[in-house]
C-alpha cells in the first residue's frame, strides 16, 4: 500500500510522503551505524603497527574490509570486530593503561604505507576507544524515548546529526591532544547517537500505518546492515587514498547533508507536513484509528513493566540482539582461532550475512504486511507465527552449528542461514512495541534498546570465560548452546505471552471533570430531552439521568422549580419536583456543531441520530459503533469528549477491527481487493464513481445506459434506449 500512489494515475504526480519518510528512515540507519562502525577501519590507520601481522593488515589495498583479528591480539579480535571493549583485558587493568599521544613518527619499514600521524597506542587503548561509543549510547537509550514523545523525533534527530558530524570533524585534532580524547569524543558520538532508533520508532508511530510497519520496520534493520556493509570498504578506500583524516572529514559531511535533508523532508507527525495531500493525511488518520494521542502525555511505567505482552517482548528482542551480537562477534573469532578461517582474504564472505539479513528483512517485512492487508491472520498470529523464523531455527542452526560446521564453507554458510532467516524480526520483535502501545513506542523502545545492547557487553565475557583456557570445539559447545537457549526460550514466552494488540495502558485519559453537585445540566434546543442533573440531597452519585419538560427558552437559565425530573435507572425512588436550588446551564465545553469525518454534525442531538449526517452510517451502523466505543446512546453529541469522538470516528473507519459482522457493512468484498470495509463521507461517492466507470468499461446493461447518458433508476422513464435521447418525466398534455 506503501507504493499503490505511485501507480495511481489520480496521484502519479505527487509522491507519497510516507515514502519520503521510509527513504529518510533507511538512511538515518545507514547514517548512525557508519558512525558506529567507520573507527573500526580507521583506527587500524591511526596506530604504530608493533607486530608483522598488524603491519600486513594495514596495508588497506589488500583487501578493502580488514579482519580485525590481523590488528589486534586474540583476546580483543572479537570486540574490535563489533566495536566493543575487549572487557575482559580492559577493565582487569585500566590503571596501567598509558598513552603516548604525543608520538606521530611514522613508520620507516617499506611495506608500511602512510596513512598519516600515528600513534602509539597499545591494545587496551584501542579496545578503550572502540569500546567508548557504547558507553555513551547506553546512557541515551532510556531517556531518548521519553525526549521523543515529548519533543519529537525531528528536532532531537537533527541535533542528534549536527552535534555527531562536528565532533567526527574534530577528531583528527582531538587525537594530537591523547587517546583520552578520543576517548571523548567517541564516547560523545555515541551518547547522541542513542537519540536515533526511538525517535525513528516514534517517527513510524505517528507516520506509517499499521500494514505498512512492516516494510518500513526493514528499512530501519536493512538500513543498519546495510550501513556496516559500505561502511568498511569505503572508509578504506578513502583512508587509502586521503589518509585517516580525511576519512572523518568526509564521514562529517555526510552526515551533515543528512541533517539537512532532514530538516526539509521530516515532519513530526502528518498534520505539521506542508505539502502533504488532503487525501494521504486523511488515508493515514483513518487507518490510525485513533490509536494515537495528539497529546504528550507520561507512560504509565507501573502498567507497562506489569504488562505480560511488554515483558515478553522484552525477552524476545533481548534474544534476538544477543543472537545478533553473539554472530557479529563471536563467529568470526570461532572461523579464526578454531577453523582457521581467515576472512582477511575474503572480504565479502563477511558482509553477506548482513546482506542476507537485509534482503530477507524486506522480503519478510512484505510477505508481513501483505497477510495483514488481506486480513488472513491476526496481527498477533502473524507476530508469533514468525517467531519460528526469526528465533526458533536460528537456535535450531547454532545447536548444529559446532557439529556439523567444522569445514570453513559450511560454517559460513550456517551463520548466512541464521542471519538470514532470522531477518523475520523485522515483523516480530522491531514491531511488536508499535502494536502494543503506539503512543509509548519510543519509551518501550528505548528500554528494549537499552537491555539489548547490555548484551554486547555480555556476550564477550561470557566466550571468555568458557574459552579462557583453551580454544576447543567442546568449549565453544557450550557457547553455541547457550546463545542458541536464549533465541529458542525467548520464542517460546513470546509465542504463549506475546500479543499483537493495544493494550489498555495505551489509552490516554484527560482527568475528569468534577461534577460535584453543581446542578448543572445539558438541555436541548427545546428543553424536552435528556439531560443530566446534580442534586445536593440526593445519595449516591452527584449525577443522575433525567427527563425535562419545559418550554424555556434557551438563553435562559433554569432553577429547580422550573422542570420536572422523573429518574432512570440510576436511582428510582427519584421523581417529582427537583430540589436543588441551583442552576442548569449548558456547559462551557458543550459542541454546538462537531466536525466528524468531514462532516457537520449537529451537537444538540443525540449521538446515534447525530451520526446519521455523515454519509454511509445510518441508524443501526451508528447504535452497533457507540456500543462498541462504550458511549451512552441517549446523550447528546456536544457532550462526547475529544477521546469519545475519536474512538468513534476509529470504529466507523476500521470495523473489522472491533469484530463488527461483515454483513453490517455497506462494502463487501469489494470488486479490485476483495475487502470488507464500511465506505463513509466522499468515499462513498468516490466508489459509487469507480463501480459506474467499470461498468461503462466492461459493457454491462447498466453500464451501457450511464455511458449513452439514458436514465437508469426510477419509473416512468418511458425510453428504451432504442430512439435516442428523451425526457425522463413530461408534462400531461
Amino acid at each position: 500500500m506503501l507504493l499503490e500512489h505511485l501507480v495511481n494515475r489520480k496521484h502519479a504526480r505527487a509522491i507519497p510522503k510516507r515514502l519520503i519518510v521510509a527513504i529518510m528512515i533507511f538512511i538515518a540507519c545507514l547514517t548512525s551505524f557508519m558512525l558506529r562502525v567507520n573507527m573500526s577501519i580507521n583506527i587500524l590507520a591511526m596506530v604504530h603497527p608493533t607486530t608483522a601481522t598488524a603491519r600486513q593488515a594495514t596495508n588497506l589495498s589488500d583487501s578493502t574490509l580488514v579482519s580485525q583479528s590481523a590488528a589486534l591480539p586474540t583476546s580483543s579480535t572479537a570486540s574490535a570486530t563489533l566495536m566493543l571493549p575487549a572487557w575482559n583485558d580492559t577493565m582487569e587493568s585500566a590503571n596501567e593503561t598509558t598513552f603516548t599521544s604525543d608520538s606521530t613518527e611514522v613508520d620507516k619499514d617499506p611495506d608500511l604505507q602512510n596513512f598519516g600521524p600515528r600513534y602509539r597506542w597499545d591494545q587496551k587503548t584501542q579496545g578503550n576507544i572502540l569500546g567508548a561509543y557504547f558507553y555513551g549510547y547506553l546512557l541515551t537509550s532510556l531517556p531518548a524515548g521519553l525526549l521523543a514523545e515529548r519533543f519529537g523525533p525531528k528536532l532531537l534527530i537533527t541535533v542528534s546529526f549536527v552535534a555527531c558530524a562536528l565532533t567526527t570533524a574534530v577528531t583528527p585534532l582531538l587525537a594530537e591532544l591523547g587517546a583520552w580524547t578520543v576517548i571523548g569524543s567517541r564516547a560523545v558520538i555515541g551518547l547522541l547517537a542513542g537519540f536515533v532508533y526511538p525517535c525513528l520508532h516514534n517517527l513510524i508511530s505517528r507516520w506509517i500505518p499499521p500494514n505498512e510497519r512492516g516494510k518500513v520496520i526493514a528499512c530501519i534493520s536493512g538500513g543498519s546492515t546495510f550501513g556496516t556493509v559500505i561502511t568498511w570498504p569505503i572508509a578504506g578506500i578513502i583512508t587509502e587514498q586521503l589518509g585517516w583524516p580525511g576519512s572523518f572529514y568526509i564521514s562529517a559531511l555526510f552526515v551533515l547533508v543528512i541533517a539537512v535533508l532532514w530538516v526539509c523532508l521530516i515532519e513530526d507527525s502528518p498534520a505539521q507536513h506542508r505539502t502533504i495531500t488532503a487525501e494521504e493525511k486523511k488515508f493515514i488518520d483513518d487507518t490510525f484509528g485513533g490509536t494515537v494521542s495528539k497529546s504528550k502525555p507520561w507512560p504509565p511505567l507501573g502498567k507497562v513493566f506489569t504488562s505480560l505482552p511488554y515483558l515478553s517482548l522484552l525477552l524476545l528482542h533481548y534474544g534476538n540482539f544477543w543472537g545478533m551480537n553473539f554472530f557479529i562477534t563471536q563467529a568470526p573469532k570461532f572461523m579464526n582461532e578454531v577453523l582457521g578461517f581467515n576472512l582477511s582474504n575474503a572480504g565479502f564472505l563477511s558482509s553477506l550475512p548482513y546482506l542476507a539479513r537485509m534482503f530477507s528483512g524486506f522480503f519478510f517485512g512484505y510477505i508481513g504486511d501483505l497477510i495483514r492487508q488481506k486480513d488472513l491472520m491476526s496481527t498477533t498470529a502473524v507476530r508469533k507465527s514468525f517467531c519460528l523464523f526469526s528465533h526458533l531455527i536460528p537456535g535450531t542452526f547454532l545447536i548444529a552449528l559446532p557439529y556439523i560446521g567444522q569445514d570453513p564453507l559450511v560454517c559460513v554458510s550456517l551463520i548466512v542461514a541464521c542471519l538470514g532467516v532470522n531477518g523475520a524480526s523485522t515483523i516480530t520483535n522491531l514491531v511488536n512495541a508499535q502494536d502494543l502501545a503506539p503512543n509509548f513506542v519510543a519509551t518501550l523502545y528505548g528500554v528494549m534498546n537499552f537491555l539489548g545492547t547490555t548484551a554486547g557487553f555480555i556476550a564477550p565475557m561470557l566466550v571468555a570465560h568458557f574459552t579462557s583456557e583453551s580454544n576447543t570445539m567442546e568449549q565453544w559447545k557450550s557457547v553455541f548452546l547457550i546463545s542458541a537457549a536464549m533465541y529458542v526460550v525467548s520464542g517460546v514466552i513470546f509465542i504463549v505471552f506475546g500479543s499483537g494488540k493495544v493494550q489498555s495502558w495505551n489509552e490516554v485519559k484527560k482527568k475528569a471533570e468534577s461534577t460535584e453537585s453543581t446542578g448543572r445540566a445539558d438541555i436541548s434546543a427545546t428543553y424536552n430531552g435528556e439531560c443530566t442533573i446534580g442534586k445536593k440531597d440526593l445519595p449516591g452519585n452527584t449525577a443522575r439521568r433525567c427527563q425535562t419538560e419545559t418550554q424555556t427558552p434557551p438563553d435562559v437559565s433554569l432553577t429547580a422549580e422550573q422542570f420536572t425530573a422523573t429518574a432512570e435507572v440510576e436511582d428510582r425512588s427519584f421523581s417529582g419536583i427537583c430540589q436543588s436550588n441551583t442552576s442548569l446551564v449548558i456547559p462551557e465545553k458543550f459542541q454546538h456543531i462537531l466536525r466528524v469525518l468531514s462532516t457537520n454534525i449537529d451537537g444538540k442531538r443525540t449521538v446515534p441520530i447525530a451520526l446519521t449526517a455523515i454519509k454511509g452510517v445510518g441508524r443501526r451502523y451508528a447504535h452497533v459503533v457507540l456500543k462498541k466505543a462504550d458511549v451512552d446512546p441517549f446523550k447528546r453529541a456536544g457532550e462526547c469528549s475529544e477521546e469519545e469522538v475519536e474512538k468513534i470516528v476509529t470504529i466507523i473507519s476500521t470495523p473489522r477491527q472491533y469484530k463488527i459482522p461483515d454483513w453490517f457493512l455497506n462494502r463487501q468484498k469489494d470488486i479490485i481487493d476483495g475487502k470488507y470495509s464500511q465506505l463513509t463521507s466522499s468515499n462513498v461517492d468516490s466508489k459509487l464513481r469507480e463501480d459506474l466507470e467499470r461498468l461503462k468499461k466492461i459493457r454491462a446493461h447498466r453500464g451501457l445506459r450511464h455511458y449513452w447518458g439514458l436514465r437508469v433508476r426510477g419509473q416512468h422513464t418511458k425510453t428504451t434506449g432504442r430512439r435516442g435521447r428523451t425526457v425522463g418525466v413530461s408534462k400531461k398534455k
